[in-house]
């Protein structure tokens, strides 16, 4: 993976942990990480960051999660490295908001600066601070990062439910990034929907309703999915399209 396709699965499945100011220096922690299901991206992270020259390791997830699997990326001039290259794609607030709290980090006075925190200040430093996120059109390998990480794509059972209702969703906790996906997939003929629902927390939806427009955002980013989950959707969406039998909307992209 490239940098920017980096910080689309920082933005959407990633953590930078920083540990409060109000605990010491001596115990304080900081880590950024990357947790997956698919173990295939956080390899292509890994060997994307290593050729930018920022180490990591791929281990199992915590907290019981079965299944999950988690990029780590340890030691402050390493994650200053990956921020360094991230940061100009950076499309959420929360995921800036992180990187100034580990600004903050590591500008803190020490009796000692080792070389390695130096390291991580310079690299900081030779980026400008971003104030606000990165706000344009995203491209199709842009929104199937997207998609990989927050999206479903839904083809309803006939058995089920009678019919076959298809939909194209991708959720966000913040409306923003939705709009430059919903950009982007306007400028390819692809109309979509933004709407907010509560749950827990306030979410928001991009939701792609007509099926030509789905076949058409599909075909554009099937050549950069990189989910196991995602392709066996887009199976199932072919699928649904032999059984239609429509000429109109073939799926002609093979995987």
């Amino acid at each position: 993976m490239a940098a920017s396709e980096r910080a689309n699965w920082f933005d959407t499945e990633g953590n930078l942990h920083v540990s409060p100011s109000c605990k010491s220096l001596r115990d304080s922690i900081v880590s950024l990480c990357i947790s997956q299901s698919d173990e295939l991206p956080l390899h292509d992270f890994n060997l994307g960051a290593l050729t930018d020259g920022v180490r990591c390791r791929i281990v199992s997830g915590r907290h019981g999660k079965k299944g999950e699997r988690m990029l780590i990326i340890n030691g402050v001039a390493n994650i200053a490295g990956e921020l360094s290259l991230e940061m100009p794609f950076i499309r959420t607030t929360r995921k800036l908001a992180q990187i100034q709290k580990f600004r903050g980090f590591i500008r803190r006075n020490r009796t000692r600066t080792k070389e390695t925190l130096k390291i991580a200040r310079r690299l900081l430093d030779s980026v400008s601070s971003c104030d606000a996120p990165l706000r344009s059109a995203m491209s199709p390998r842009e929104r199937a990062n997207w998609f990989d990480a927050e999206g479903c794509l839904y083809v309803g059972d006939r058995k089920e439910h009678g019919s076959r209702e298809v939909s194209m969703s991708i959720y966000q906790s913040q409306r923003e990034p939705l709009e430059d996906f919903a950009f982007g997939a306007n400028k390819n003929g692809v109309a979509s929907h933004i709407y907010s629902r509560r749950r827990i927390n306030d979410e928001f939806i991009m939701r792609i309703r007509r099926l030509d427009h789905i076949v058409t955002e599909i075909s554009l980013e099937l050549p950069y999915l990189r989910t196991s989950k995602r392709l066996a959707q887009v199976r199932k969406l072919k699928e649904y399209l032999v059984e239609r039998r429509a000429p109109t909307t073939e799926l002609a992209v093979t995987e």
